[in-house]
């Protein structure tokens, strides 16, 4: 295969020792290697082939008579281009996407030394192409690029990133004072302190997904070599960008999972085995409810069951799990629930309601919905309560209001004397009285005034009290707000 000569094109730089003269073939060879990456050929097959593939590579680099502090200064150069690509591949793509995009666009700049950057990209939507992000230039630099394009009356399309967009090949501009198509920016790249760009394809297969953008602050023509480091960063920018994006949209479902702790009943009912055999999803929806949620299996004995499941039953947890439902359940309450079970077995998911006593005795109404499901190849019961004890007291006490306010209405619009009871409720309401108080108020009977406070005390309607020697009449409680709705009716009539 030959020997490989020592990078010497002089004798005036032979090197001084075996071990310098290794250390320069070991650095050549690497710096060979990667210029054959960026060739796209195979170092392997290279190195085993014909010599004359390196000779080419080798002439290349000595033909300029590099001294070795030359040589060295461009293999770290090069180096630090590879640390580049290196640093891009490895960027966090859970981060926010705005941070990323400004990371590639740091490691490229910084890497060739550039003024500034920009990255475009192109909507999933609308097919349009946007400035996305941009480094080293002013914070609002996107809005003066659209701001001048909108003053000239062009589509930022109009500028060399269209002609990307269009051809799928990168673009140079040496001197932006002398491209016609940057001409509706020249001010703006002269105020902000640049002269040249390079304008390079970010690709998903043969479509362009975006570009890369790199600006130089003084008019630069562009080596092979930074050509070649700018496409390469592009093709790893557009990696890290669909990558990122596909992150994106899962964090996206993930929020979009959340969502699912609302009506919980229905959700249960459309879940199917994967999601039971979550745990950690599970957890996440019925810990939070504030419904019980427990789960009974094909014997009828409590598995599992959240904190409000427990705390609806009035039982502890150990006390509950691995018991047969019915240990819940008041006497009378049995043979209702065993048909309901009988029910459930035969697949009819019918909400309703009973009762259940807690371990002080204490007796609660409850509304039951349930569901079936496969976990684990076995049959399980998801079962859903609500404590619904003070709603049933609303409802009573809004059913006795009613009979309440049906009697008023007859004790003052159905019987004789309706008038006179109707005023001594309308002062009673305003403040207590006795006997003699509202028969002087009123100008009446005293009599007549008793036999009222008569009928209207032994319907519920007033209460009394005693003050001093004198016995002093009240409304009741309940009738205040009855009154007061009457009045309304009765004003409308």
């Amino acid at each position: 295969m030959g020997t490989l000569p020592y990078f010497v094109p002089s004798a005036s730089r032979q090197p001084h020792s075996f071990q310098e003269g290794l250390t320069r073939h070991l650095t050549v060879g690497f710096y060979i290697i990667y210029n054959l990456l960026k060739m796209g050929r195979s170092p392997k097959n290279t190195l085993i082939g014909d010599w004359g593939e390196k000779n080419l590579l080798w002439e290349r680099y000595c033909k300029y008579n590099l001294s070795w502090s030359e040589f060295r200064s461009m293999y770290k150069n090069e180096t630090s281009k590879l640390k580049a690509l290196s640093d891009i591949a490895s960027i966090d793509i859970t981060s926010e996407f705005n941070d990323i995009l400004q990371n590639i666009l740091k490691i490229t700049c910084e890497a060739v030394n550039a003024h500034s950057g920009t990255i475009m990209l192109v909507g999933e939507a609308d097919n349009k192409l946007r400035m996305a992000a941009s480094y080293g230039l002013p914070h609002d630099y996107i809005e003066m690029v659209y701001e001048a394009a909108k003053k000239e009356g062009v589509p930022i399309t109009s500028s060399p990133s269209g002609t990307v967009l269009e051809t799928g090949k990168y673009y140079l501009v040496p001197n932006i004072f002398e491209e016609p198509k940057d001409m509706p920016w020249w001010k703006l790249s002269k105020e902000l302190g640049f002269s040249s760009q390079i304008f390079t394809p970010m690709k998903r297969g043969l479509k362009v997904i975006g570009l890369l953008n790199v600006y130089m602050a003084k008019v630069h023509r562009f080596t092979d070599d930074e050509i070649d480091f700018v496409t390469i960063s592009a093709s790893q920018a557009s990696s890290v960008v669909q990558n990122a994006k596909m992150c994106t949209h899962l964090k996206n479902n993930i929020l979009e999972l959340k969502g699912y702790k609302e009506n919980l009943e229905e959700k249960i009912k459309e879940a199917n085995k994967e999601l039971y055999d979550s745990q950690q999803y599970l957890n996440m929806i019925i810990e939070d409810s504030f419904d019980g949620i427990g789960v009974v299996d094909e014997r009828g004995c409590f598995e599992f069951g959240n904190d409000n499941f427990f705390k609806i039953l009035g039982w502890q947890r150990k006390e509950i799990i691995g018991q047969f439902f019915m240990k819940v359940f008041p006497e009378n309450m049995r043979e209702f629930m065993l048909e309901r079970w009988n029910e459930i077995q035969n697949g009819i998911e019918l909400p309703y309601e009973t009762k259940i006593m807690t371990k002080s005795g204490e007796i609660r109404n409850l509304y039951v919905s349930h569901a079936q499901a496969e976990i684990k190849r076995k049959r399980k019961y998801i079962v859903v309560i609500k404590d619904v004890t003070e709603l049933k007291k609303l409802q009573l006490n809004l059913k006795d209001s009613n009979k309440q306010l049906k009697l008023l209405q007859y004790l003052i619009e159905g019987t004789r004397g309706g008038n006179t009871r109707a005023l001594i409720l309308t002062h009673l309401n305003e403040k207590p009285y006795n006997a003699n108080q509202l028969a002087e108020t009123l100008n009446l009977d005293y009599k007549t005034v008793r036999h009222h406070l008569g009928v209207l005390l032994k319907n519920g309607i007033i209460t009394k009290g005693s003050e001093g020697c004198s016995t002093i009449y009240y409304l009741s409680k309940s009738v205040e707000t009855n009154l007061n709705k009457f009045n309304r009716e009765f004003k409308k009539a």
